[in-house]
């Protein structure tokens, strides 16, 4: 019990493995073979002898293997017993004598065989197909014969209470369960004789296209099926035909230099069909050379193959670039030699090959197939890229030259559809591996490629690249970019295409990603879509998508605002004396009383008014002197203050000014922004800060986004007017506000705004600017301006032209851009730098001393 515990483990052990086990292993079944009908004294019919086998399932895969067995389980048809006893036992084995199964017995319908195991499992060297011979069985009946029925033979199955059949076969850590495989069926023991295929032999080799095939004559048989296959799982069967009771057949034009399957499908005397094993046979080869499925293979190929026979009169090489030949790229006709130089074989491309033999009778044998492939030659496009869009109708096309051939001319060809069937335009250019195209189309696809000629006059040619020129551009118009203090109840607007929209979507939500979405609406046909209400004090974010009649859809960036505060009067930014009025709000859906509070600063350090449990307003009849104050509204519901408002500042018209400003002027050139700004007098001023913002049309512009870009010292105090000046530098295209922040010795400070916002605008053509400072260590900047919307490089390069590294290689809107260089690593010296964009193409010299 100790050691069928010990082997039983081990088994499932191994068992856990079974899918990492390897295809030798896979290719063996447990099955039954040989059965065999015999008498006995006083009986008739009522012994049957057969073989339980290690069987092949490829017959390709031979070789050692481990073999463990617990027990063998075999359900059989009961019945066959005729009313007698049945008994079972072992009459021999291949397997070594400690391998041998042992204890046979019956019961019911079951045949159970113990294995007689070692202390480990053993070696067993299987190398012949059909298997291996595990035991040799006689059962008989002690009825004077078995019965005349249908006998069914399968390994017992796993779902069966006892526990069902434990066969491995085993490769050092892997096995794999092979007994679940096991199945045999047989519609009668009339049936049980063995079929032998006989000529052509297993493995054997003949040396024409006509075969005759010859099988011994089994007892019963009615009929004979002679079918003949390319594959051993005879599902591509090329010949099919009935012999009826003759044991020959004949198949002729069968492929030279071939493998084939064969077996038999028998019909009994009942009328049931089962099949003979398979055997397989071998077509004298013929090709020999180039190799099957060889690659690499030049234009020029010298093609060789066997003589077939010498009463062949001629032989006819047969190439095509599909497999079944439909159509022949190359047919040549060779008196008897063996051989053939065929010229002209295109690049890239996969070859079939085959050779007819003819004789005089007008007869031909034909062999088999072989391929072959081509060196790759290509020529690759390199621009525009793939699914680029354009914006312009004039592009240069660019490819790289091939690797192979060596030839300066290059064909062009650009159409509207993807067969390349409505071109629009093709031509040819010599020593140049790029052609400028004009007058391109606006809103529409192009499909193109460029191809070049071999020595025999074959196109090589490119794959097919695609582009589009669009005018299909979405822009946003209002709310602008990063407003604020806008109306909870507005129109979003945007300009409407060069190119008529057929419709238009509009995503608006709560985050710049647009997930968090509030509605979404690709039903518009407008260009305006009215909101509302909104909530008071909130960011929103909108994109419009534009669909055209041809399919182009085009999104819009993403644009946000900010709706304005709650809070209603006195306005931000407005003054007052010694104040009698009321401080005013919008009131809230969900609140239900209101904190108003005033301070002297912005921190509400310095408070003034802190009321709490009010409404909508609160009357103040008096504020203590201060230069400037600060209000704030807190809505409380309830669970507690849930928002607070924006802070709105107020000026006191009647506190002493520190600095008195006569005139604040401001003037552009290109993206370079001056302020000249002139003062009467001058109380304890320490300086100005300048800050500046994009430009809000909102009626809260203390809300915007306001940021210093400057600073320049004050005149401390004086009364003697004084003039200043500062240049906010490389400022992009759009509208600007600025203001000064003018600031005592103390910290008081005061708001100075300029009365007009300020336009940069887009420059009028392109231009590369020379580089400052120059000379430089280690860095410089490199300045450049376009007109219009196009694709952007720069790059710099050192005296040879080698190109050191790429700064711009990105789609750049119209406006002013400063690139800083870094010239850290790099030796002292001269360098150059290029930029290109659409058309234009320019260069600059700049030198590094270090």
């Amino acid at each position: 019990m100790k050691k069928l515990y010990y082997l039983i483990t081990l088994l499932l052990t191994l068992l856990i493995f079974s899918n990492h086990s390897t295809a030798q292993q896979q290719a063996f079944k447990l099955g039954i073979i040989n059965l065999q009908y015999r008498d006995t004294l006083g009986g008739t019919n009522n012994v049957l002898h057969f073989d339980i086998v290690m069987q092949h399932i490829n017959e390709e895969i031979s070789g050692p293997f481990e073999y463990i067995t617990a027990q063998y389980f075999m359900n059989f048809n009961s019945a066959i017993a005729n009313g007698g006893d049945l008994n079972y036992r072992r009459i021999g084995s291949d397997l070594p004598v400690n391998f041998r199964p042992v204890n046979p017995s019956i019961t019911g319908n079951i045949l159970r065989m113990a294995g007689n195991f070692p202390a480990t499992p053993g070696p067993l060297i299987s190398t012949s197909y059909p298997g291996t011979l595990i035991s040799r069985m006689r059962l008989t009946t002690t009825a004077n014969s078995f019965a005349n029925v249908p006998l069914s033979l399968n390994w017992r199955a796993p779902e069966d209470p006892q526990p069902h059949t434990l066969v491995a076969a085993a490769n050092g850590l892997f096995a794999v369960d092979i007994s679940n495989n096991g199945y045999y069926y047989v519609d009668s023991l009339n049936n049980m004789n063995i079929v032998n295929l006989l000529i052509p032999g297993y493995n054997s080799a003949v040396y024409n296209s006509t075969v005759i095939f010859k099988w011994n004559k089994v007892n019963h048989a009615s009929a004979y099926t002679l079918q003949v296959a390319t594959d051993s799982a005879m599902h591509s069967l090329i010949y099919n035909e009935p012999a009826g009771q003759d044991t020959s057949g004949t198949v002729s034009e069968l492929l030279l230099g071939s493998r084939f399957y064969w077996r038999l499908k028998i019909l009994d005397s009942s009328g049931t069909d089962y099949y003979s094993y398979k055997s397989r046979f071998y077509t004298k080869a013929v090709l020999k050379s180039p190799l099957d499925k060889s690659i690499n293979q030049p234009q020029s190929v010298n093609f060789e193959w066997s003589k077939v026979s010498d009463s062949v009169s001629n032989y006819i090489i047969q190439i095509s670039e599909d497999s079944l030949f439909n159509s022949l790229s190359f047919s040549d006709t060779v008196a008897t030699d063996t051989s053939k130089l065929i010229r002209g074989l295109k690049f890239n491309s996969r070859y079939f090959w085959r050779i007819k033999a003819m004789y005089p009778s007008g007869g031909y044998e034909l062999t088999s197939a072989w391929s072959l492939k081509t060196l790759n030659e290509s020529i690759h496009p390199t621009w525009p890229a793939y699914n680029y869009d354009f914006f312009t109708t004039s592009i240069e096309f660019k490819w790289d030259t091939p690797s192979i051939i060596n030839y300066s001319k290059y064909y062009l060809k650009i159409a509207k559809d993807t067969l390349l069937n409505n071109v629009f335009f093709y031509d040819s250019v010599e020593n140049a591996n790029s052609l400028f195209v004009y007058k391109l189309d606006y809103n529409q696809r192009y499909y193109w490629t460029v191809a070049v000629k071999d020595s025999f006059n074959n196109f090589v040619t490119s794959d097919i690249w695609t582009f589009r020129i669009t005018d299909l551009v979405m822009t946003l118009y209002s709310p602008g970019n990063n407003f604020n203090d806008r109306n909870i109840f507005l129109d979003l607007i945007w300009r409407k295409p060069v190119i008529n929209a057929l419709r238009y979507k509009l995503i608006f939500s709560r985050d710049l990603l647009q997930n968090d979405i509030i509605f979404s609406d690709s039903t518009l046909t407008d260009t305006i879509k009215s909101i509302g209400p909104l909530e008071f004090e909130t960011r929103y974010y909108w994109s419009v998508t534009a669909y055209d009649t041809i399919g182009n859809e085009k999104k819009s960036d993403v644009w946000n605002f900010g709706t304005g505060t709650f809070l209603y009067s006195p306005l931000h930014n407005s003054y007052v004396s010694s104040y009698d009025g009321r401080f005013v709000w919008y009131k809230l859906p969900t609140a239900v009383s209101y904190r108003l509070q005033v301070a002297g600063n912005i921190n509400f350090t310095d408070m003034i008014i802190d009321e709490e449990g009010i409404q909508d307003s609160l009357k103040v009849t008096s504020l203590p002197p201060r230069i400037e104050y600060y209000w704030r509204v807190m809505a409380k519901n309830d669970t507690g203050y849930f928002r607070t408002s924006y802070t709105w500042k107020l000026g006191r018209i009647d506190f002493p000014v520190p600095v008195e400003i006569s005139s604040f002027n401001s003037f552009v050139n290109k993206n370079n922004i001056t302020l000249n700004w002139t003062t009467v007098s001058e109380n304890n001023n320490a300086g100005f800060e300048i800050e500046r913002a994009f430009s809000n049309s909102g009626s809260n512009p203390s809300l915007d986004n306001w940021s210093k870009v400057g600073y320049v010292s004050g005149s401390g105090t004086t009364t003697i007017s004084k003039n200043y000046e500062f240049t906010d530098r490389n400022v992009n295209s759009g509208k600007y506000r600025y203001r000064l922040k003018q600031t005592d010795f103390n910290g008081n400070y005061v708001y100075f705004e300029l009365d007009n916002e300020v336009n940069v605008g887009v420059p009028d053509k392109f231009e590369l600017s020379q580089n400052y400072p120059n000379p430089f260590n280690p860095s410089s900047n490199l300045e450049f301006e376009i007109p219009e919307r196009e694709f952007v490089t720069l790059k710099v390069y050192d005296l040879s032209g080698k190109e050191l590294m790429t700064l711009v290689k990105e789609q750049k809107d119209p406006g002013y851009y400063t690139i800083s260089f870094n010239g850290t690593g790099l030796p002292s010296g001269i360098y150059f730098y290029n930029l290109k964009a659409g058309n234009f193409n320019a260069t600059k010299k700049m030198t590094l001393v270090k």
